[in-house]
């Protein structure tokens, strides 16, 4: 190969490995505290410099922790930043701290997600799976599959976030 293609096809790949340590990065593990607030039904976290829309767990799950979840009280949260999604791995709410996820923010609950899809109904688009923040719908087949035990039932597959409006053909469904 001659030495210009040699150096062109270094740039890229450092430039690539430039792009993905910033990813990484920006996904680092954060501790923030705030008060409680919810908003069209979906939790946030709101600092005194930001808002964070907060992801714990099924309701399910944190029914069987006992986290009650109060509007205005005050929550000390540790997880991974995605833009302005927080996923939770513990949570402070008084005195009390609750485990949410091991180390590789593996959930630690065992009851599943109540969303679903409707094979017949999906068109696979991937839009739902592009703007999951959990990672928790993949495709088979050509549709839409929800990992009912990484689901926390946000609802941005269903109600959308920034631009996204959720499915556009409402093939998720909350049983």
């Amino acid at each position: 190969m001659p030495p210009k293609k040699i150096i062109i096809v270094l740039t890229v790949l450092l430039s690539i490995i430039g792009l993905l340590i910033a990813v990484d990065n920006d996904n680092a593990m954060k501790t923030l505290t705030g008060k409680l607030k919810y908003e069209k039904a979906n939790l946030f976290l709101q600092t005194d410099s930001a808002s964070y829309r907060l992801l714990l767990a099924p309701k399910a799950a944190l029914d069987t922790l006992g986290i009650a979840i109060l509007a205005d009280s005050t929550a000390t949260v540790m997880g991974k930043l995605n833009g302005n999604i927080l996923i939770a791995q513990t949570i402070r709410l008084g005195a009390k701290d609750y485990t949410l996820r091991d180390a590789e923010m593996n959930p630690l609950w065992s009851q599943l997600s109540t969303y679903s899809v409707v094979p017949k109904t999906c068109i696979g688009c991937r839009l739902c799976v592009s703007n999951c923040p959990l990672g928790a719908i993949t495709m088979v087949k050509a549709k839409a599959i929800i990992d009912q035990t990484k689901c926390v039932e946000c609802g941005i597959c269903t109600d959308g976030i920034n631009t996204y409006k959720g499915c556009p053909v409402k093939a998720i469904n909350k049983k």
